[in-house]
């Protein structure tokens, strides 16, 4: 049995944080590939004082349409355990590419539909990414800089939301394979927003924000 207050931190963690998925594509994509890919991870909290990072998952699927231009849709399937749909749509643009690095980035956003009580919200996201291929084998480093802007006016019960972006940046490495993508992504969410007073310890290098990690794999087709 799941303990209550692990699906309480669960919860917190839908409400405040929003979504802790690996950066989608960021390189981009040739015309007429297509990849499905899925992620497990999430914030890094202390539980019962072990620190574990929560066990957020989603699929997705993403298409190339040129060399420049791919389309990126995803569901988040831990959040629609708790009753939330969670969906993704993201263009993925080629901005600029050299020898053994580029330039990208991701536009679009986040659909949440709560399932019993049928309120939407809709949350725009914005992320540059730069990726480098430091070897003559099939990987890459890359940083990525998120923007998730917050459309509301108020909280649940009124409160002001003083917030409207919610910033991340992100540090990964991707394996290359023929036929499938290994990744893995450290997090530092929300750095701007004071962690300090919440029911759930965050890690954090300071006291604010939280860091993540994510593990990702994606198939190629």
């Amino acid at each position: 049995m799941i303990p209550c207050n692990f699906i309480v931190t669960l919860s917190i963690f839908f409400i405040f944080l929003y979504s802790c998925s690996s950066v989608r594509i960021i390189k981009p994509l040739n015309k007429g590939e297509k990849r499905a890919f899925a992620d497990i991870g999430g914030p890094l909290v202390q539980f019962n004082n072990i620190p574990i990072f929560l066990p957020l998952s989603s699929v997705g699927y993403a298409y190339g349409m040129n060399q420049k231009f791919s389309v990126i849709t995803g569901i988040h399937t831990t959040s629609l355990l708790f009753g939330t749909l969670q969906t993704e749509l993201f263009s993925n643009i080629r901005i600029k590419e050299f020898k053994n690095t580029g330039i990208s980035a991701n536009v679009g956003g986040y659909y949440f539909l709560g399932l019993r009580e049928y309120k939407s919200s809709l949350y725009p996201m914005f992320d540059f990414n730069f990726y480098w291929n430091y070897s003559n084998k099939p990987r890459y480093l890359y940083v990525s800089c998120t923007n998730l802007f917050e459309l509301h006016h108020s909280k649940a019960f009124g409160e002001p939301i003083a917030q409207r972006l919610i910033p991340t940046l992100s540090v990964g490495h991707r394996w290359e394979k023929e036929k499938h993508e290994w990744g893995i992504e450290l997090k530092y969410i929300n750095f701007v927003k004071d962690n300090r007073n919440i029911v759930v310890e965050y890690i954090s290098p300071t006291h604010y924000g939280t860091l993540g990690l994510t593990f990702s794999f994606t198939k190629k087709f």
